[in-house]
This record gives structure tokens, C-alpha cells and sequence, in this order.
């Protein structure tokens, strides 16, 4: 992934313009390997978007080569203070537009709007100007900006939740994670899933261009997001490749979803991975780990043991299962997942207790006590004094 500086005109332009940079690692498979290896580097999603970076006005855009995903649910206020939702524009195409009143290229994107905002209106496209003043040092007053230009489309304010969202979307789909420029755009589809990201100024032609983006296949999204025109190799390993990269971008959008406490988007972006790579360990695991949450044990355990299934010596995973065999009242299966746990890691001492506490649940008394003791003996040598008042009164406690 590299940024380009724009100047290229026409037909030319067209075929190769410089500002349509994507995840197009469809297009060769050296580059998808490489991408799928940035990309799984770091699934930590981004902290509070940083508007200071916003003036360097970066000129790069990216089409999402990738399944679009659902919007988040409160995205801007209006000018008059109100929550509005991408629900409020439900069935139609969305841009929305981050800009300043400083930002110079910002205000000739608004005023190229303004200028086609009848050829734009008939094809159902809304815009929406979401100003960033007040976030960064300086501010101006984006209502007198947009009454000079007679702004013809909807307009709001971005908050740092906005801008967080926006940039968490940015993340899940460039390695790099840098801040977001002003201008920025994000174009979603009729369905509010996001399909295009623009860094830096784009244009009416463009935007027009990308309206029906998402509706094509993912090999026709792959090529149009291609910074180079080319074509695509027909090579199984190429698909397989692609997958991957598709369920690790998934991975990551669930994982900041779930971190935004956005659990319905999370389960949707994780199903999404596993549709991709079945076997996918991580997603399994945090999928269970959600269906833990609501309760729904059965459920949990079907995707731990997948997870299992996919790397049996990731010790969380086996904990995990162990410890939801035991909520289902089934110690002989959590007795066998502890003993996973300690086949990988013998020194942890907090399984080690609990399969002596599921031994003595399954009816395998002597064993508990044997488990209890070598715990006693492991917790005495690491000091571990509150482990060893426990064990101790457990110890008493399984003697009949």
C-alpha cells in the first residue's frame, strides 16, 4: 500500500488513476500473501481518531475489496443537535463527507457537489457534510460555510464517536492505520453496508461511477479496486488466498465491534469470517466466548471445540471449554479439557484446582484429593498463600 499524489486527466486517468488504491491482492497472489501477512500482524482496533493529522490532506481512495459490512447505528448529529442515524436514509446510497471549514480541498469538493447536485439528486445519492470543526485547534463555523455555498444536501456534525467509528472502519481494512484525512468520504450502499472509502478529495464522476460497487462479485470488486488495470488469475489457490485475506478483514471488524460493545455487529463480522475460513481458531473462540455471554452454553461449546479443532494447544480455548462443561454440569468432559490445559501448560495452578474440584463433582474422590494435593504442594512453592488457605479447607472438604 502506497499514497500517490493526484494530476492525471480523462480517459487516462481513468485506466489508471492514482487515487484508486485498494486491497487488491486478488490480482496477484504474491500480493494477497503479502497483505494476508500485514494484515493478521494486529487485530488491536484504533483508539480516538487524532484530527491533527487531518491538515497533511492525504490523496488516496480505497474500494473496499471485500464483502460490505453493516453501518453502525448513531453516526452524526445534525446541525440542529439531532441523533441521526444511516437507518434515516434507509434504501438509498450515503456518502458521507468529513470536512473543515480550513481544509481548502475540502471546500472545493463541497462546491463541485453543490455545482452537479441535480445530476446527483436523480440518482437517489444523498450527501452528507459532516463538519470536524471544534474537534482539532482550529474551528470556524461550518453553518455560514455551507449557507455561502447553498449547500443542497443533508448536513451534521462529526463527534469523536463519528470520527472513531469512521476510522475503525478505515483500520479493519488498511494495515498502515493512519489517521484520516480531511476531506474523507465513505460511500454506503442501499443496504448501509460500507462499499467505498475515498481518502482525500474525490469527484462527482467518481462517486457516480461507484454507486452499484457493492453489487458486484467479489472478483469484480477486486478488480475495479485495483490500482493498476489488469486481470485476475483463474487459480484455486488464488480464491483460497482470497478468502483468507476476506476472513481476517472480517476478524478484525468484528473485533472492534465487539470492543465498541457492539455485539449484534460482532457476531455478524465473525459469521462472516467463518463463512469464509471455517477454520478460522479465533473466530471460534470469540464466538464462544459471545455465546457465553447469552447464556447460550450449547452453542459456546460447539465453537470452542472448533476452535480446539483448529489449534488444540491454544490453552485458553481448552480452559474455556472446561470451564463451560462445568456450568453444563458435565465434570468428566471438564475434567478432560484441564487436563488439556495442563498438558500444554503444566505449571498453571488455577486449572489445576478446578480439575480437582471437577474430579470430586464426577465422583472421582481419591483423584480430587491427589489433584488437590500436587495443587497444595505447587501453590506452597510459589508462595501463592491465598491458593493454599483454599486448598487446604478443599482438601478437608473431599475427605468423606
Amino acid at each position: 500500500m502506497n499514497e500517490v499524489q493526484s494530476g492525471q486527466n480523462g480517459a487516462e486517468a481513468k485506466k489508471r488513476n492514482p487515487l484508486r488504491l485498494a486491497l487488491a491482492g486478488v490480482i496477484l497472489l504474491g500480493v494477497a500473501a503479502v497483505l494476508y501477512v500485514i494484515v493478521s500482524a494486529s487485530f488491536k482496533p484504533s483508539g480516538p481518531a487524532d484530527l491533527t493529522e487531518f491538515k497533511k490532506g492525504a490523496l488516496e481512495k480505497l474500494d473496499v475489496p471485500e464483502t460490505p459490512r453493516p453501518a453502525p447505528t448513531t453516526v452524526f448529529t445534525s446541525m440542529d443537535g439531532k441523533p441521526t442515524t444511516l437507518a434515516d436514509f434507509k434504501g438509498r446510497v450515503v456518502v458521507m463527507n468529513l470536512w473543515a471549514t480550513w481544509c481548502a480541498p475540502c471546500l472545493v469538493e463541497l462546491a463541485e457537489f453543490t455545482a452537479h447536485a441535480g445530476e446527483i439528486h436523480q440518482t437517489g445519492l444523498e450527501i452528507v457534510a459532516l463538519s470536524v470543526d471544534g474537534l482539532g485547534e482550529e474551528e470556524g463555523d461550518p453553518r455560514d460555510v455551507l449557507k455561502k455555498l447553498r449547500w443542497p444536501f443533508t448536513a451534521g456534525k462529526a463527534d469523536n464517536r463519528t470520527v472513531s467509528i469512521l476510522q475503525n472502519h478505515h483500520n479493519a481494512l488498511i494495515a498502515l492505520n493512519r489517521p484520516l484525512p480531511v476531506p474523507a468520504s465513505f460511500l454506503f450502499d442501499g443496504k448501509g453496508r460500507l462499499s467505498v472509502i475515498y481518502k482525500g478529495p474525490t469527484t462527482v464522476e467518481t462517486v457516480l461511477g461507484d454507486l452499484d460497487h457493492s453489487a458486484g462479485s467479489r472478483e469484480e470488486r477486486w478488480l475495479r479496486a485495483a490500482p493498476l488495470a489488469g486481470s485476475s488469475l483463474d487459480h484455486d489457490l488464488v480464491r483460497t488466498r482470497s478468502d483468507v485475506v476476506e476472513s481476517v478483514v472480517h476478524f478484525r471488524n468484528g473485533h472492534a465491534r465487539e470492543n465498541a460493545k457492539d455485539l449484534a455487529g460482532a457476531v455478524y463480522h465473525y459469521r462472516a469470517a467463518l463463512a469464509h475460513h471455517p477454520g478460522l481458531a479465533e473466530a471460534h473462540k470469540r464466538m464462544g466466548n459471545l455465546r457465553l455471554q447469552e447464556k447460550n452454553l450449547q452453542a459456546a461449546v460447539e465453537h470452542y471445540r472448533q476452535a480446539a479443532t483448529a489449534n488444540p494447544d491454544d490453552p485458553a480455548t481448552r480452559f474455556a471449554l472446561g470451564d463451560t462443561y462445568r456450568m453444563m454440569r458435565e465434570p468428566d468432559k471438564a475434567a478432560q479439557e484441564y487436563r488439556e490445559v495442563l498438558r500444554i501448560n503444566p505449571s498453571h495452578l488455577n486449572t489445576r484446582v478446578r480439575l480437582a474440584d471437577v474430579l470430586y463433582e464426577g465422583g472421582h474422590r481419591d483423584e480430587a484429593i491427589e489433584t488437590a494435593r500436587e495443587a497444595l504442594v505447587q501453590a506452597r512453592d510459589e508462595d501463592n498463600q491465598g491458593v493454599v488457605r483454599i486448598l487446604e479447607t478443599r482438601i478437608r472438604s473431599y475427605r468423606p
